[in-house]
C-alpha cells in the first residue's frame, strides 16, 4: 500500500461525512433565518 493511497481512502470516507455536516448546518441556518424573518414580520 502506498501512503497516498491510504490518504485517498480516508478522504473518500471522510468527505461524505463533512458534506452532510455542512448541509445540515446550512439547513439549520436557513431555518434560523426564516424563523427570524417570521418573528420580525409578526412584530412589525
Amino acid at each position: 500500500m502506498k501512503p497516498w493511497r491510504s490518504g485517498l481512502l480516508i478522504l473518500v470516507i471522510v468527505s461524505p461525512l463533512v458534506v452532510s455536516c455542512l448541509l445540515k448546518s446550512v439547513e439549520g441556518l436557513n431555518i434560523g433565518l426564516q424563523n427570524t424573518a417570521l418573528h420580525v414580520s409578526s412584530l412589525s
